[in-house]
């Protein structure tokens, strides 16, 4: 899944807010409508943003992803220089009331070559368990939510 095949979808193009969304499809390799209805049966509304940070923690363990915070070590970083400060693996950048995702050195998103301060980084390591499905999640509701 990349960014470039998620903004020609019919889907993308009517939900705005959706950065959330895209970022986890992107880093989890899941197709963007299959996203979305994870999105929203965690309570996210269509055309509307979430609080990013409870949503990557419940679709992580879903796919059966780790996350680990990164402390910024860079005073500027961007969208723009990430790539050479942070290279090969998958990240999710946070700014100012969005979020984007750093796939093998390639940003995959709007903001691809802009200067928009990055102030949270989330690092996505490889699969740790089998992955949940939704159903299974809503079965354990306690540990997740």
């Amino acid at each position: 899944m990349n960014y470039e095949k998620i903004k020609e979808s019919r889907e993308y193009n009517s939900d705005r807010g959706s950065c959330s969304v895209v970022a986890c499809s992107v880093a989890f390799g899941v197709p963007f409508p299959e996203m979305q209805k994870v999105f929203e049966g965690f309570g996210r509304k269509k055309n509307r943003g979430v609080y990013f940070d409870q949503y990557l923690k419940k679709v992580s363990k879903m796919y059966g992803f780790k996350v680990q915070n990164v402390p910024l070590k860079k005073a500027r970083l961007t969208p723009k220089n990430c790539k050479a400060h942070l290279g090969k693996g998958t990240f999710i950048l946070g700014t100012r009331g969005h979020v984007l995702t750093l796939k093998n050195g390639i940003v995959e998103d709007w903001t691809n070559g802009r200067g928009h301060r990055v102030n949270r980084i989330w690092k996505i390591t490889g699969k740790k368990v089998k992955p949940l499905t939704f159903d299974q999640m809503q079965k354990t509701r306690k540990r997740f939510f």
